[in-house]
């Protein structure tokens, strides 16, 4: 007879999937076993075995839901605002919101992709591709004749990426530059390097030195990075 499912399934799995990223982003992957992530979420062995078959399988849940969880976010984002410099703001607003709510699990995203089962890493990778997709648009709308070529046009939302992904290597919450201050820097670096396209469409005359000042735009809190768009 199958063994009845937990009243509160859902809540213990995501204690057990939080204490995880804690203890796997402070120890590392493969210095952590699971004993130590049921301590850390004060689950028994047996309990965390019924939850997860594997700490790969662990792992495998939290990177693909933190990049899920981004994905969805940015989508809306991007919908819900009209195309050019208050898109991408938003975007980027969207990126550093997520990755504040998902400090630990981005921290991973940066360093155990390789750690990953090979289908499931290739199903985070697929995750990831869609994302920069989708700031390679935005970027595009933004600056049309600059990026006209696909390839040139990929490699600034590289660009972007590394400067939002990789700061989360030496940036510390709760010092003195916020969030927002650091999502500002972001938009106006990446503002600044298209700035001769941004000109003609929406700031100061082309040639200028000015940065366009960042677009007020409305930000929905983020519900919840990625490995290769970062790497």
């Amino acid at each position: 007879m199958a063994r009845p499912k937990d009243e509160n399934y859902d809540g213990k799995k995501d204690t057990i999937l939080k204490a995880a990223a804690r203890v796997f982003a402070d120890k590392g992957f493969l210095k952590t076993n699971i004993i130590e992530i049921g301590e850390a979420s004060g689950a028994s062995k047996s309990r965390m075995y019924h939850y997860f078959p594997s700490k790969e399988a662990l792992l495998a849940q939290l990177l693909l839901s933190h990049v899920g969880a981004l994905l969805e976010a940015a989508t809306g984002a991007v919908r819900d605002t009209p195309p050019g410099l208050a898109r991408l703001r938003r975007l980027i607003d969207t990126h550093i919101d997520q990755y504040m709510e998902a400090f630990a699990e981005h921290k991973l995203l940066l360093s155990e992709p390789n750690n990953l089962p090979e289908q499931e890493r290739t199903r985070l990778f697929e995750l990831e591709d869609q994302l920069i997709r989708l700031m390679t648009n935005v970027l595009r709308d933004v600056a049309p004749d600059r990026l006209k070529s696909a390839p040139v046009a990929r490699v600034h939302a590289m660009l972007v990426y590394g400067m939002l992904n990789w700061t989360f290597t030496w940036y510390k919450p709760g010092g003195p530059v916020t969030p927002r201050q650091l999502a500002d820097h972001v938009y106006q670096m990446a503002n600044g390097g298209l700035c001769g396209e941004i000109a003609a469409k929406d700031g100061p005359a082309v040639g200028s030195t000015r940065l366009a000042a960042p677009p007020t735009a409305t930000r929905r809190p983020a519900a919840g990075a990625a490995g290769r768009i970062a790497r």
